[in-house]
């Protein structure tokens, strides 16, 4: 990018020199502009916008600091490069507080600007590639506006977000309307779902007949009060918001009974709706959408009706607010690891939950959350690659959990299935990190006699962090790196000490990797038993 340059400068021969002088093409600076005063340079300034700005500090008519306030204040933001011949620090700091990039004393020579200009060039082509990459990075934001969007909507239906501020900010930002103070979750979906199409003798009708519920559904066009969620394959889901109750669940249940009769007139009968309670802060949207799904769970029970209200159900004096998600995240992060005995002790927790609660907290709410856990082992398993059919011994894991009428039979499965995969886990992180062991030892036997050998070394070139080499090293070996590279270099200098009777024992400790013969001696009498002259003499008897 050609760039463009203006000497502001009231003496005519100075000015001509630099122009004259300076090598500007070197600099790829096409255009030199000039001024002989400080009215006329702000002028051209305005005008032409030049990139730098060459400019002496005494100038007529107005001064090069007063210049520069001025086009500071009008926002040109042009690289400065200061001609003078004060060198008292107070115009020196004016100039850096208006962002002047150097400040040279007259007379100054074309190789001293030149030297300048090539600091600044660099600099505004770092900034221009910078500019370039936030624009773009803009450009795609845009266009990911819609995965964002969804993004947070499923944060928001998850709890996953705890502020409300946060929620507030982002929504806004993503043209999701949530001012209002009062919300309302709907969830739809196909009665013949996803898994049925795997079997069914025509999937690509079924596939269909989802496509035309999520397109019904997302033709609502009231922004100001209703969000829709239809991303996600198996269900579409409503946000809907209002600033009352009353108000709120009455215009939900007016809107959800219109798209019904469209779904059932346009597509089939087969699609249902679970609704959740009114709740009147923001971050109770996933309490109501979580009664949304459980409510979906009397579908069970009365299959002749399409739309479950949560307060028309069994689940209507439910209490889930001391539910044990501590217990839940941290079975969640055991599994990943591996550790089964962790992963039990939380399941145990959960379980027992359930049991003691069971007033309080129906079958068919329990069998949404431990369904839920299900899914999350069956989830975990394919990111391990693992074989689903070693965990089971039915052939369609997905019609086997969907059969559990029962706590107990969703315990008996979870638990099984989890000390399978905890076992399968453990084992697969274990050979991986015997392997990166193995990595680490056979470089090590191949660099002993490097004095800079470190763990440093060592972790990059295994791929891992030096902290976590470390600890994963004395893990499966039971002693530090620094203490297995002190005993292989001990066990080479033995075998130098035997190989070569007139060798030196300070050219054995460099031999081996020591950079100090007195450590070396220390650390081998330690290990050893007795000082390497020793064991030089003990051997030489001994034969």
């Amino acid at each position: 990018m050609d760039l463009k340059a203006i000497v502001i400068e009231d003496e005519l021969i100075i000015r001509k020199g630099i122009i004259q002088k300076v090598q500007w093409h070197k600099f790829n600076i096409s255009r030199i502009l000039e001024a002989s005063n400080g009215e006329m340079g702000y002028n051209i300034i305005i005008e032409e916008k030049p990139e730098i700005i060459l400019l002496d500090v005494n100038l007529p008519k107005m001064d090069g600091l007063e210049l520069l306030k001025k086009i500071r204040e009008d926002g040109i933001t042009s690289k400065v490069m200061i001609l003078s011949g004060h060198d008292e620090f107070t115009y020196a700091q004016k100039a850096i507080e208006y962002g002047v990039e150097n400040y040279l004393l007259k007379p100054s020579s074309a190789t001293e600007i030149e030297e300048v200009l090539e600091k600044i060039c660099d600099n505004i082509i770092k900034e221009q590639e910078k500019d370039s990459r936030y624009e773009e990075m803009k450009k795609k934001l845009k266009d990911m506006i819609p995965f964002f969007r969804s993004g947070l909507i499923n944060k928001i239906l998850s709890g996953e977000i705890k502020n409300k501020e946060e929620i507030l900010g982002a929504s806004a930002y993503l043209g999701l309307n949530l001012t209002n103070e009062f919300f309302m979750v709907a969830v739809f979906i196909m009665e013949n779902g996803f898994r049925d199409n795997k079997t069914s003798k025509d999937p690509e009708a079924k596939f269909i007949k989802e496509l035309g519920m999520h397109e019904l559904v997302s033709m609502i066009d009231d922004p100001g009060r209703v969000i829709v969620e239809s991303h996600l394959y198996d269900k579409a889901i409503l946000i809907i918001s209002g600033r009352d109750e009353a108000s709120t669940r009455k215009y939900c249940f007016s809107l959800i009974d219109e798209l019904m009769k469209r779904i059932s007139k346009e597509i089939s009968s087969d699609v249902v709706v679970g609704i959740g309670e009114v709740k009147n802060n923001i971050l109770q949207i996933s309490q109501s959408y979580s009664e949304a799904l459980a409510a979906l769970e009397e579908r069970f029970i009365d299959s002749s009706s399409k739309i479950f209200y949560i307060g028309d159900t069994t689940l209507q004096n439910s209490d889930t607010s001391d539910y044990p998600y501590e217990d839940e995240k941290k079975f969640m992060q055991s599994v990943k690891i591996g550790q089964q005995e962790n992963s039990l002790v939380s399941l145990k927790a959960i379980i027992g939950y359930f049991k003691v609660k069971k007033e309080k907290y129906p079958v068919a709410l329990a069998k949404i959350q431990l369904k839920r856990i299900t899914y999350y082992l069956i989830q975990v398993a394919y990111e391990f690659e693992a074989d689903i059919t070693e965990f089971t011994d039915k052939i369609d894991i997905y019609e086997q959990i969907e059969s559990f009428t029962t706590i107990d039979e969703y315990e008996r499965f979870i638990t099984e299935f989890t000390i399978k995969l905890c076992a399968y886990i453990s084992k697969k992180r274990y050979v991986k990190h015997t392997a990166t062991i193995r990595k680490a030892i056979i470089y090590i036997e191949q660099n002993y006699n490097d004095e800079n050998l470190s763990l440093d070394k060592i972790a990059d070139h295994v791929g891992m962090h030096p902290n976590y080499i470390s600890h994963l090293f004395k893990k499966e070996k039971g002693e530090s790196l620094s203490s297995y590279i002190c005993r292989y270099r001990i066990k080479k200098a033995e075998e130098l000490i035997l190989k070569n009777q007139s060798l030196k024992m300070y050219d054995v400790a460099y031999e081996v990797g020591f950079n100090d013969p007195n450590y070396f001696a220390t650390c081998f009498k330690n290990i050893i038993g007795v000082s390497p002259t020793e064991y030089r003499q003990l051997n030489a008897h001994n034969s």
